[in-house]
């Protein structure tokens, strides 16, 4: 098999896969260029503590790695993968892409190093020129063999061993006749910035996860034991420094550190074997990332091609050789170093974020053999995220822009992902503790929101009552669309109704919730929903319904308005009307609100029309609110009201009260002074605590027929209780 179907050959152990490249990773040219030199700045107490805090960072992530690692199989990617897996891949490559792009200037970083050791043989050539000699022998090397480039660290290994050994059997260093010229002062978070890259190595054993024999054991095991070895050297060497070394050559000479071993090779075989073995895994690890994110299509395709014979991203190598080079023409050690802070802690941050959500929610799914308590995580992202803004803040936030950037950027790509993460356990999470919050709230008027249940059919044909729920709800409230379906139909007739309303409200991007009941009797199915639908303290409070016609059922549909009086919910009946030749709707020119002086109505009716205008569909909508009166010397007191009402209640809206003409009925007046009206709202009357279904269909029957032919008529009715008035009176 070629390509991206090859599967990786796992062949490395702890030793080899992890630990050594952890190690060799973290002790790396900041111990032999830039220890020194911060010791001399900051002293002992201040370096220990600088050390102990990057370290500290370092461990609570690697805890969080050892957790995740053995809850799931970890794949190439390392630390994307991971963080995909859990957090989603939006999040994932959010991260993904920054961690490639740090791994690349990763290698540079350790080049320029190496780099800086060789300018006293080599003076005439330039830090670019010996980097970029340097990084084509170990692209080579790369391209070669993962196996071949793994197991050449067990002779850095000893290469840095010994000249460890050498520093301690060193000796004091005389003071100079004349001290070097030395830095400028520092501070300690521009020497944290500096070093902080010495304790990311372990990103190089998290990186070749995908070529472990036994991942779930090799991770944490190899990760953790690297950083306590490498926690241990750091904190000797820097005392040893400050021992054998006058602290104005420590602040001056970056290579002091040759003077205080037996013998300078010493110095310079520790020196090079920790920077190019660092590059090296830097250059392995990098393409791995890169090519996971092609495979799951967040990179191009091409990206994650793998040799036949071992799957080595020779493609994704050859872009990691290209982006290592420019770093290196770019920037200085220090520069970089700086650079690489940013981008590990931001995936620190998000690795330790992921392990702590994953052991908060305690999902059944989550059973890591190394389990690690979720506070532990939490402080590794906080203490992740808190340093990155000591270091640099307006660099953190534009981490965080950009990190987004790529995130929505992600979503919008609408990418496959064949795996759960944990965001639905997050909801699930939330979600239940906020309903246990609301259980002992009662409603009030302050906090209400419209939570609609809107009974449609076939989305085609009353696509204006979910156009009409959706300007309600505006995501301020719940909306969900109900259809039912005969119960003696196949399940797969509602599967695919079901199917259509979800993509006619995708299509309009609307918010909603689809819910579809199979019953034997419509309206009973219809009674059944209002009562039991929700859960806990969310239920829905507001019924919309289309109206009905059908007056050989009139009764039945009565009964249906009845039931939703008694239960306490508030009740909105919308009908459409085409015009000829005339659709008025989209231009959402004019709202009118028709009120017959029942108090509550009128707030029910104000907030209804309100929400409507605030909606994109309506916005800019006039409200008129318009009564009827019956002689000329209440009109203006009415009018006065009205006014005052639009006044405090801070709304767009106009009044006007009309007289009404001894030989004109009021739906009379509607129909001449609304005809050019979008939309018209007007009350309904409640039915009586004892009304018959007769009766209420009657009243019902006689207002569908007097009411006139406007583009949408909504007849609403308020039955919570809940004073809507006081909506407009704050």
């Amino acid at each position: 098999m070629k390509g991206g179907s090859t599967r990786p050959t796992a062949s490395l152990g702890t030793f080899f896969g992890v630990y050594l490249p952890c190690l060799l990773t973290i002790l790396c040219v900041i111990l032999y260029l830039r220890l020194g030199w911060i010791s001399g700045h900051l002293g002992l107490w201040q370096t220990w503590l600088l050390i102990t805090l990057a370290n500290s960072i370092t461990f609570l992530t690697g805890l969080s790695v050892a957790a995740i690692s053995t809850n799931m199989k970890v794949g190439g990617g390392g630390s994307y993968y991971m963080v995909s897996r859990s957090l989603g891949l939006e999040v994932g490559a959010a991260i993904g892409i920054p961690l490639f792009l740090g791994k690349a200037l990763g290698v540079s970083f350790y080049v320029v190093g190496f780099a800086e050791s060789l300018r006293a043989y080599f003076p005439d050539w330039s830090l670019a020129q010996l980097g970029s000699i340097c990084l084509i022998s170990l692209l080579i090397l790369a391209l070669i063999s993962t196996n071949i480039a793994a197991k050449i660290q067990l002779v850095v290994f000893g290469m840095i061993t010994a000249s460890l050994i050498g520093l301690a059997m060193g000796g004091p260093v005389p003071a100079p006749a004349v001290a070097p010229a030395a830095s400028e002062p520092i501070s300690f978070w521009f020497a944290f910035a500096i070093f902080f890259p010495a304790v990311t190595g372990i990103e190089a054993g998290v990186g070749l996860s995908g070529d472990l024999k036994d991942t779930k054991r090799a991770l944490p095991l190899g990760t953790l034991s690297a950083i306590v070895s490498a926690y241990l050297v750091y904190m000797s060497v820097a005392a040893l420094m400050l021992y054998w070394v006058p602290v104005e050559l420590l602040r001056g000479d970056l290579l002091v550190m040759q003077d205080v071993m037996p013998h300078r090779s010493l110095f310079y075989i520790g020196l090079w074997g920790a920077a190019l073995s660092s590059a090296l895994i830097s250059l392995l690890a990098a393409p791995r990332t890169l090519q996971k994110l092609a495979r799951d299509g967040v990179a191009f395709r091409f990206l994650g091609q793998g040799a036949a014979r071992d799957d080595t991203p020779r493609v994704a190598t050859i872009l990691t050789f290209l982006l290592a080079l420019g770093g290196i023409w770019i920037g200085g050690l220090n520069e970089i170093a700086k650079a690489l802070s940013m981008f590990f802690l931001t995936t620190y941050g998000l690795l330790n974020f992921a392990a702590a959500m994953e052991a908060l929610l305690d999902n059944p799914s989550w059973r890591p053999s190394f389990p690690v308590k979720w506070w532990l995580s939490m402080t590794g992202a906080l203490a992740s995220f808190t340093v990155m803004f000591f270091l640099n803040a307006w660099a953190s936030l534009a981490a965080i822009v950009i990190g987004f950037g790529i995130a929505l950027w992600t979503h919008k790509r609408h990418l496959h992902r064949r795996w759960e993460d944990i965001r639905m356990g997050l909801w699930q999470f939330l979600t239940r503790n906020l309903l246990y919050r609301l259980k002992d709230y009662q409603p009030d008027i302050r906090s209400w929101r419209p939570n609609l249940l809107v009974f449609i059919g076939a989305p085609t044909k009353r696509g204006y009552l979910v156009e009409l729920a959706h300007a309600l709800s505006q995501n301020k409230g719940i909306l969900t669309l109900a259809a039912l379906t005969p119960a003696e139909e196949p399940e797969e007739q509602a599967l695919l109704l079901e199917t259509s309303i979800r993509q006619f409200v995708e299509k309009r991007k609307i918010t909603a919730l689809v819910r579809i009941h199979r019953t034997r009797n419509l309206l009973l199915g219809m009674r059944h929903m209002m009562h039991y639908y929700g859960m806990g303290p969310i239920q829905p409070n507001t019924v919309l319904l289309g109206q009905s016609v059908d007056f050989a059922h009139q009764s039945d549909f009565a009964d249906l308005l009845l039931e939703v009086c008694r239960s306490k919910r508030n009740l909105i009946l919308a009908k459409e009307h085409l015009l000829k030749n005339e659709d008025r709707r989209a231009k959402a020119r004019r709202i009118d609100l028709w009120w017959s002086g029942h108090k509550r109505n009128l707030g029910f009716m104000l907030a209804n029309a309100y929400l409507m205008q605030q909606s994109h569909a309506w916005a800019g909508a006039e409200i008129r609110i318009l009564s009827i009166v019956a002689h000329e010397e209440e009109r203006a007191a009415f009018l006065e009201n009205l006014k005052r009402l639009i006044a405090e209640g801070r709304i767009r809206a106009r009044a006007d009260v009309l007289i009404k003409p001894a030989n004109q009925g009021p739906f009379d007046l509607i129909a001449e002074y609304s005809r050019q009206a979008d939309v018209v709202l007007t009350g309904m009357r409640a039915p009586n605590p004892k009304e018959s279904k007769e009766s209420y269909g009657q009243y019902y029957r006689a207002l569908m027929e007097k009411l006139p032919q406007i583009p949408l008529v909504v007849q609403v009715l308020a039955v919570e209780d809940l004073p809507f008035f006081d909506l407009f009176q704050r």
